[in-house]
């Protein structure tokens, strides 16, 4: 299935606020058709993860059925600009 990775600290705004609003656009897509990974950023897998694909803070990795990085989103967005964004990268897949 194609994957969403967020790169996610609890204790950083931007990171909460980025994750609030992608719960309220992925509603819109049924969930057996994607997975869902957190890379905490507080865990030493998660800073592994990350800094192993030179990604931080407030950011999320689009990856198709075969772990491939095909996108992904770098700062804030609105609810309806991830809708955008990820009909674009499911219509990828």
């Amino acid at each position: 299935k194609p994957t969403i990775v967020q790169v996610h600290d609890a204790d950083c705004a931007s990171c909460v606020r980025l994750q609030r609003n992608l719960k309220r656009a992925l509603k819109d897509f049924d969930r057996a058709e994607y997975n869902y990974v957190l890379a905490d950023l507080k865990q030493q897998n998660g800073r592994l993860w990350a800094g192993a694909r030179g990604v931080s803070y407030t950011t999320l990795v689009f990856a198709d059925a075969n772990g491939e990085v095909v996108g992904g989103v770098v700062g804030e967005r609105t609810t309806t600009a991830l809708v955008n964004e990820l009909n674009e990268f499911f219509g990828q897949n």
